[in-house]
């Protein structure tokens, strides 16, 4: 998978005057994307918060946070950001690309719009509440005891068109003798 970045425009939410274009690093690797220091000290931005992080190497490192304005693709919306410190590239990540609904395609070296998924569909209305997706309504149902560390809960992903969907987590069940099922 190659390399590519995407121009994007800055702003502060509060004084909307301060903006900037800027091209960004798309990284699916990054959850969040991340500014320059001095990214964020030209656009005013504030970053209240602080997020506990690993990189690439295994490191955790904790960097200021904070919310900027992004326009790409046409669209504008708020979506959080990290401060990175002095000489960091500029990232854009996941959660952001989720926001906008858009996808890497390597290939071509360009974002592509994406339908999101909310959740696999169980078949009932909205108004019969919540329902935890199943075999019946997935093409696949994985258990993943990777990503929970509750013993009393299982992991589930479901695949849909070849592709992860959706993460339903759902108690262990246990057989009379108490063995997992």
């Amino acid at each position: 998978m190659g390399i590519f970045t995407v121009p994007a425009t800055l702003s502060n939410a509060v004084n909307s005057d301060r903006r900037i274009t800027l091209d960004l690093i798309v990284d699916t690797g990054a959850v969040y994307t991340m500014l320059p220091a001095t990214v964020v000290e030209d656009l005013g931005l504030e970053t209240p918060r602080e997020r506990r992080v690993m990189l690439a190497s295994g490191e955790q490192v904790t960097y200021p946070v904070g919310i900027v304005n992004l326009g790409l693709h046409g669209e504008e919306w708020p979506t959080f950001f990290l401060e990175g410190p002095p000489g960091s590239l500029a990232l854009l990540g996941a959660f952001t690309l989720e926001g906008f609904a858009l996808a890497p395609d390597p290939v071509n070296k360009r974002l592509v719009p994406v339908v999101s998924l909310l959740a696999c569909s169980s078949g009932r209305s909205v108004n019969e509440g919540p329902s935890i997706p199943s075999p019946a309504h997935c093409s696949a149902w994985t258990p993943r005891s990777d990503v929970v560390s509750e013993p009393e809960a299982h992991v589930h992903t479901a695949i849909r068109g070849g592709q992860p969907g959706c993460v339903a987590i759902s108690p262990r069940a246990t057989s009379s003798r108490g063995a997992e099922v």
